[in-house]
């Protein structure tokens, strides 16, 4: 029969390790708990944000300024579909709400997302319902940037239209023209030409 000592020295298994050594009471480790979470958050690669029932932020991470230049509090309100490409809102908005309805997270979805200088940026998100649990109360999103991937793919599409056309024989003509129309796409103010 196992004996139970007050003085023992062995950790609190449901403490996390780390945490205890500065909480004193229940408040303190609550207080520790939340700021531990608060710091694992902020320094994710991942954006995360929390939308409320009327769909605006009720939560941001601080991802969003590394990655979009937002200010977290200045987006708290706002409505994150402003921010979505218009060509893009009514395929997220079903994605999303395939997602919620599966109440587990299915294939990201990936759409443009405007940052704060005004370009967009491709992003891939996925979204959990978790209006019910009181801690959180709204619609949780986790979201990566992957336009250089996506810039990739993009490129390597291209280049095997490229090659393509060059295994069929295309005229050689028509397929620089497809070469300067890809360089003039990829490059950022490249201007190309074949004389």
């Amino acid at each position: 029969m196992p004996v139970e000592s007050s003085t023992s020295s062995a950790p609190d298994a449901t403490v996390p390790a780390g945490v205890g050594a500065a909480a004193t009471g229940p408040r303190e480790l609550a207080g520790a708990l939340v700021e531990r979470l608060r710091v694992v958050i902020d320094r994710s690669p991942d954006m995360v944000a929390v939308f409320g029932p009327d769909g605006s932020f009720v939560f941001v991470s601080e991802a969003h300024r590394r990655i979009l230049g937002y200010v977290p509090e200045d987006l708290l309100g706002t409505q994150p579909l402003d921010l979505v490409h218009p060509d893009d809102v009514d395929r997220l908005m079903g994605e999303f709400r395939a997602q919620i309805r599966w109440d587990q997270p299915t294939t990201p979805v990936d759409f443009r997302y405007r940052a704060a200088d005004g370009t967009y940026r491709h992003v891939e998100a996925v979204a959990v319902d978790l209006s019910d649990e009181p801690t959180i109360g709204g619609l949780l999103v986790t979201s990566r940037d992957v336009s250089l991937r996506r810039r990739a793919e993009l490129v390597v599409q291209d280049q095997a239209a490229v090659l393509e056309r060059i295994a069929r024989a295309a005229p050689f003509a028509d397929t620089l023209d497809r070469v300067c129309a890809m360089v003039e796409r990829h490059v950022p103010e490249a201007l190309a030409a074949v004389l």
